[in-house]
């Protein structure tokens, strides 16, 4: 799952999941496979993207929930990735 969030832009509803801002948290929900394991990463510019690892949810089956605290930057890219093994 990708996704764009900027704090005058609308809630993000895609195909495997949602991204919503809440109570100041950006609080992002997706579809996952249970025994999977995903990292959920972020960039600010997409023409020279850095991506940075902003957390790690193991996959139930069910949806996931993943908030991230204090929302202060302007606009965000945000990423899905499955990813084989444990990476914290």
């Amino acid at each position: 799952m990708a996704a764009y969030y900027h704090p005058e832009g609308p809630r993000f509803q895609g195909q495997h999941g949602s991204v919503r801002l809440t109570d100041g948290q950006l609080v992002m929900e997706f579809e996952s496979r249970a025994g999977k394991h995903y990292v959920i990463e972020r960039c600010d510019d997409l023409s020279g993207p850095v991506w940075q690892q902003v957390g790690f949810v193991e996959g139930t089956g069910w949806g996931c929930l993943f908030k991230m605290p204090h929302m202060e930057y302007p606009q965000v890219y945000l990423r899905v990735r499955e990813v084989h093994g444990l990476i914290q």
